[in-house]
C-alpha cells in the first residue's frame, strides 16, 4: 500500500506557525522572556497565571542536538534515506524537522543549520533545516 505523508490540520492553536510558515518565516510561541515549543494554549513558565503565549518570528538558526537516519519510510512520498533531527534553536526551543541537503552520512551533532522551507504538494511549508555556516 502506497501512503503519503499526512497533511498538517491546522487548529485555532497551530494556525500562526501555518500562516507564517507559508510567508517563509518560522515563529515559536514566547511567554515573557521564555520561548517554548510545541504549541500551547497557556504559558509553560507560568502555570498558575493568567499569560498567554503569543507568537513570535525566530531567527531560524540553530544546531543538530541529535539525529538519527531513516532508511525504511512508512511513506511513500518520502525518498530513503533521509535525516530526522532534533534542532536546538538559538532561542533555546528544540524542534524536530528533516536536514537537507547534505548526504546523510555526512549530519553531525553539533552541526550549525538554518531553517528553510519546503513547499508540499498540499500546499503546506514545512520548515527543514540545511548545514549552514556558523550565522549563515
Amino acid at each position: 500500500m502506497d501512503v503519503s505523508t499526512p497533511s498538517p490540520i491546522p487548529t485555532e492553536l497551530t494556525r500562526p506557525f501555518w500562516d507564517a510558515a507559508a510567508e517563509g518565516r518560522l515563529v515559536v510561541q514566547q511567554c515573557g522572556g521564555t520561548f517554548q515549543w510545541y504549541p500551547r494554549g497557556h504559558c509553560t513558565a507560568d502555570l498558575a497565571g493568567d499569560a498567554r503565549p503569543v507568537w513570535v518570528e525566530v531567527s531560524g538558526r540553530g544546531s543538530v542536538y541529535s539525529f538519527s537516519i531513516v532508511h525504511r519510510s512508512p511513506f511513500a512520498d518520502l525518498e530513503t534515506p533521509y535525516v530526522v533531527a532534533l534542532v536546538e534553536l538559538e532561542e533555546g526551543v528544540r524542534m524536530t524537522a528533516r536536514i537537507v541537503g547534505v548526504p546523510v552520512d555526512e549530519v553531525r551533532i553539533g552541526d550549525p543549520v538554518a531553517v528553510t522551507f519546503e513547499r508540499r504538494p498540499d500546499g503546506f511549508h514545512l520548515p527543514v533545516f540545511r548545514v549552514a555556516p556558523p550565522g549563515g
